[in-house]
C-alpha cells in the first residue's frame, strides 16, 4: 500500500512525550486513535450489494438461490495497539477471504483502475467517501484528530488532572 501521510512527525513527538510521562495515558491515546481510524476506515470501505441492490441492477430476473452477505470487508477491518503503536489492517484470515483463500481486501484497497473500475450498487448506496485506499485515507484524514487527542492527554497528564 503506497501513499505518504503528512503530519505524523507532530503526532510522534507528542506521543514520545506522553509515553515518557505516563505509559498508561499513552496506551489510552493509542487505543482512542486506533479505534477512531478503524471506524473511519469502516465508513470508507466499499460494501457488497444486498440482495435488493443486486436484483435491482440485473436486467433479468434472478433465478439463483445464492445469497449476498454485504459488509464482510467492513467486518474484517481490525485494530491493534500498545503504548507505542496503533495499527489498522485487514488480516489474512478475515471475513473477506473467499472460499479459495483469496483475500480481496488488498485488491479493493490497491488495485482500482487495474482490476476494478467503478463502485457497485452496495457502495453507492452507502454514500460518503467510499472507495479505494480506504485504510490509508482514514489514517490521513485522522492525523489532525489524533494529534489533538494525544496532545490533550499529554497536557492533562502534565497538569495532573488525568487519573487512571
Amino acid at each position: 500500500m503506497e501513499g505518504e501521510i503528512t503530519g505524523l512527525d507532530n503526532v510522534c513527538r507528542s506521543l514520545d512525550a506522553l509515553r515518557k510521562v505516563c505509559p498508561a495515558a499513552a496506551r489510552e491515546a493509542m487505543v482512542v486513535c486506533g479505534e477512531h481510524c478503524k471506524a473511519l476506515a469502516f465508513r470508507y470501505a466499499p460494501r457488497s450489494p444486498t440482495m435488493a441492490n443486486h436484483a435491482r441492477h440485473l436486467k433479468r430476473n434472478k433465478t439463483t438461490t445464492a445469497r449476498k452477505f454485504p459488509g464482510n470487508l467492513e467486518k474484517s477491518i481490525e485494530c491493534e495497539y500498545d503504548e507505542k503503536h496503533a495499527s489498522v489492517f485487514v488480516a489474512q484470515n478475515a471475513h473477506c477471504v473467499s472460499r479459495k483463500g483469496y483475500n480481496y481486501a488488498k485488491k479493493i484497497h490497491d488495485e482500482r483502475g487495474k482490476s476494478w473500475q467503478n463502485l457497485g450498487p452496495g457502495s453507492i448506496a452507502k454514500g460518503g467517501k467510499v472507495g479505494d485506499k480506504f485504510i490509508l485515507r482514514a489514517i490521513q484524514d485522522s492525523v489532525d484528530w489524533c494529534f489533538r487527542s494525544i496532545d490533550g492527554r499529554l497536557k492533562a497528564v502534565l497538569a495532573g488532572t488525568w487519573r487512571r
